[in-house]
């Protein structure tokens, strides 16, 4: 399939949006540079727009494209879906896509041994550490599901039980307005120091394992 679109000047990639197989399929893209601030690093990223798709894998088919997929990190640069952020200079694409995307990348040049779930954890502590109010944990409330076939929920539930250790000295805090009541940049500094415990351990692993 891939051949024969690409004879037709059509984009295709191929792979896994977890847990399903599924093609992403568009015709026009261009290519970006960025240097992204990530917690001690900065990451050069080749940010590659993608417009003007035919299918977006197998969440656009299931959705009757109602619902869209951001992007995604692979080895030649980040892949973003235009249509999904059309204020490039906001939020929504300077923290939720950019540095989320180009933590991805770190992570899979640094430690390529990661799991999804691991991945997309550390990922979303980056966008707590760097949004400026309670927006995105209240996406991670609507999404968190304590289910480890389903990387993105479960990620997020992990993040959710592990501030409430440290944010309410409790198991789980379920209740989202308990956590509107806490100052937001409290919560982007226990998003911080568990990012940078995750770090250590991880560098630690890798010199273990590297000997």
């Amino acid at each position: 399939m891939k051949r024969a679109l690409e004879k037709e000047g059509i984009i295709f990639l191929g792979g896994v949006t977890p847990p399903f197989r599924g093609p992403y399929i568009w015709k026009n893209m261009e290519s970006l540079q960025f240097d992204v601030e990530l917690p001690g690093t900065i990451q050069p990223a080749t940010v590659h727009m993608m417009y003007d798709f035919i299918m977006e894998s197998w969440i656009g088919f299931a959705t009757c494209a109602q619902k869209h997929v951001g992007g995604c990190s692979k080895e030649d640069g980040i892949y973003c879906n235009a249509i999904c952020y059309p204020n490039r200079e906001g939020e929504d694409f300077q923290v939720s896509y950019l540095k989320h995307e180009a933590q991805h990348f770190y992570d899979q040049n640094h430690f390529p041994e990661l799991q999804s779930t691991d991945i997309e954890y550390r990922a979303k502590l980056v966008e707590l550490i760097y949004r400026r109010d309670h927006t995105i944990l209240r996406k991670f409330f609507l999404e968190a599901e304590k289910n480890p076939d389903f990387s993105h929920s479960y990620a997020a539930y992990l993040i959710l039980q592990q501030l409430s250790e440290r944010v309410f000295n409790k198991e789980y805090e379920g209740n989202r307005e308990e956590w509107l009541k806490i100052d937001y940049s409290y919560i982007a500094s226990m998003s911080l120091k568990l990012y940078k415990e995750c770090t250590e351990k991880l560098k630690k692993w890798s010199n273990r394992t590297s000997v």
